[in-house]
């Protein structure tokens, strides 16, 4: 019987001491992350695998995601672009995202894009939203057309090469 009670003992022990180096590495990790980001107008944060920089923007400025912008829609919540610099230079992406509100209709907007935008691909999606989408030269751009409430919502992203600032 003793036996039993012994393994019991070391199972225990095993998984406290197993929990106590997960909470220490996630610890450390946490203390290298606090002592390497750097806040200007945005978030830097450098590994040693290489650096992310998060740009916020208060309005929204097509430029940052390569999309037109509506007419007239305003902006929802900005945008922000999320740029990774691998430490070798090999790698370079980039995510930009934005979002912005029209009082128009879903059809009027996705006629808009459609007319600007003749070789996009497009898709309805369940619920009555539209996605417009491009895939050119490793960058996609898509787009997200949804009617809500306070009005249509055109949320644009783009992931691929660093957006320019």
């Amino acid at each position: 019987m003793r036996t039993s009670i012994s393994r019991r003992g070391g199972v225990l022990f095993g998984l406290s001491l197993a929990g106590f180096l997960l909470l220490c590495v996630f610890a450390a990790a946490g203390l290298y992350a606090v002592r390497h980001v750097t806040v200007h107008n945005g978030v830097s944060i450098d590994t040693p695998a290489g650096r992310i920089d998060i740009h916020p923007h208060d309005k929204f400025d097509a430029s940052i995601t390569g999309v037109p912008a509506y007419p007239g829609a305003k902006s929802r919540n900005g945008g922000a672009v999320v740029e990774w610099s691998s430490s070798d230079g090999s790698e370079d992406k980039g995510l930009a995202v934005a979002e912005t509100v029209t009082p128009d209709p879903v059809d009027k907007v996705v006629e808009y894009y459609r007319s600007r935008l003749p070789d996009w691909n497009v898709e309805r999606e369940r619920g009555g939203g539209i996605k417009m989408e491009m895939d050119e030269g490793g960058t996609k751009r898509v787009i997200g057309i949804e009617r809500k409430s306070d009005g249509t919502h055109i949320g644009v992203a783009t992931v691929g090469e660093p957006a320019s600032n």
